[in-house]
């Protein structure tokens, strides 16, 4: 989705997320899921990416930028 320019965001809702609001342990996960075939899949700056800028896309939270 990430090559075709499809936004992909990562968050946590708390009770899907293991009753944890821990956004780290999110990215972590999505990191060692992609890591699972090719080490070099993602970036960690793709990852950083998706938990803030892609989020606050999803959101609509990026007018005027």
């Amino acid at each position: 989705m990430l090559e075709k320019g499809i936004n992909v965001a990562l968050g946590t809702d708390g009770a899907a997320s293991g009753g944890s609001l821990d956004m780290w342990k999110e990215m972590r996960a999505a990191q060692m899921l992609h890591k699972l075939k090719n080490p070099c899949a993602m970036p960690a700056s793709v990852t950083l990416g998706m938990a803030t800028v892609n989020g606050a896309r999803a959101l609509g939270l990026t007018r005027g930028c």
